[in-house]
């Protein structure tokens, strides 16, 4: 979705809350919760929030905004990294 808007994972670039809040909310139709660590500088996570009428497996599903501020830097430039090798770790069931 961030991509559709040239938001794309960098180690160099960085992106406002704005640019971010407003590229999401232009391919959703609501804001979702932006998530950040390092002081506010780094795009940890994003939530999307939803009513949904019927359920959940057939339901109509409505995109509502996040009622959560975000935790991201109004002012300062936020990073949205690119993945590195040591980034994801695999997890197994031992059965």
């Amino acid at each position: 979705m961030l991509a559709a808007s040239g938001i794309v994972p960098s180690n160099t670039t960085t992106y406002t809350l704005t640019q971010l809040q407003t590229a999401l909310k232009s391919q959703t139709g609501a804001l979702p919760y932006l998530g950040c660590g390092f002081n506010g500088t780094v795009l940890q996570e994003v939530w999307y929030f939803h009513h949904v009428l019927g359920s959940e497996q057939f339901g109509h599903f409505k995109t509502v905004d996040s009622t959560t501020t975000s935790s991201c830097s109004t002012t300062a430039p936020i990073h949205y990294y690119e993945r590195s090798a040591h980034s994801e770790r695999e997890v197994r069931d031992e059965l």
